[in-house]
Parts: C-alpha cells; structure tokens; sequence
C-alpha cells in the first residue's frame, strides 16, 4: 500500500503486507507473512499475523489489537489501544505506549514442538498501561526508564530482567 493512501482494509494469505508512510487503515492480516507498517500510519482496528513477524514504524497508531502466533513483533514508537500478543514470538517494545496488555499465550498442542523461550523486551521509553500477562515461561527485560502495569501468571516482575542503556 503506498504511501499517503487511504484504504479500508489489506490482507493476504501467503505474502507480505507493506504499508507505506501515513496511511490511513481500518484492519492489517495475513496468514503466512510479514506486516510491516510505515511511520505516521493510523490503523482504526487490529493488525494481525498466524505465521509472521509484525514492525510498526515511529509515530504509528493502532487502535485495536496487534497479535501473532509465530514471528516476532516490533513496536518502535507507536501506540497500540489494545493488547499486543503472541504465543511463541519475540516482543520487542521501544519507546512505546501499550494502552493494554502484552500477553504470551500458552501454546497449543502444535506449537509445543519448540524449545525456544520468547524473548520480551519492554524497552526504554515504552509504557504498558495494562499488564505484562506470561502463561508460560519467557526470557523477560524490562528497561529501569519503561512503565508496566505488573507482571502475572507464571512469572512476576521479580523473574523481569532490569536493564538500563538501550538494549538488555
């Protein structure tokens, strides 16, 4: 999608979604594949992925959820109105404002196979209004400059590994 369009909603199910700078959304989707969306773009529902990684650019807002399976997702200083989510996928939040939870699913029978901890990163900068929800067990840092609402489930904030500097 170029940039400075406006569109209603984009999806695919074998593919990558790119969204160029300021553009105007309703819902991002794909099954297998990437979405990536370019800096000042407003999407007014969920960005979501099965199989793919998720990188909101600077100054993005989206309004709903912003959630994956497998694949890792990116916030870099954007503001998400809901929950973002994975179930076997790296979180890695800079300089962003989480107006719900972060929440790790506990996986299903299928994604059981891997061995592989996620990684969450609540980076400097970032605030996470709602809590950090982990069901099962991570790699977590939280940045000594973030804001988190707490931590629940199989972890707390005392398992959290603090850092300072710009990355753990």
């Amino acid at each position: 999608v170029g940039s400075e369009s406006q569109i209603r909603n984009a999806g695919t199910v074998n593919g990558k979604l790119r969204v160029g700078d300021r553009v105007r959304a309703q819902n991002l989707s794909t099954v297998n594949g990437s979405v990536k969306v370019g800096e000042g773009s407003v999407i007014d529902g969920n960005v979501d992925t099965v199989n793919g990684s998720i990188t909101l650019e600077e100054e993005t807002s989206v309004s709903g959820d912003l959630g994956n399976v497998n694949g890792s997702i990116r916030v870099t200083g954007a503001v998400v109105g809901g929950d973002v989510g994975t179930t076997t996928g790296d979180i890695n939040l800079y300089d962003a404002h989480v107006q719900g939870d972060v929440v790790v699913e506990k996986p299903g029978f299928w994604n059981r196979m891997t061995s592989n901890k996620p990684r969450v990163v609540i980076g400097p900068g970032s605030r996470v209004e709602g809590k950090v929800i982990i069901e099962h067990e991570v790699k977590l840092y939280i940045s000594d400059s973030a804001e988190v609402g707490g931590v629940e489930g199989v972890m707390s904030m005392d398992d959290a590994e603090r850092f300072s500097g710009d990355r753990p």
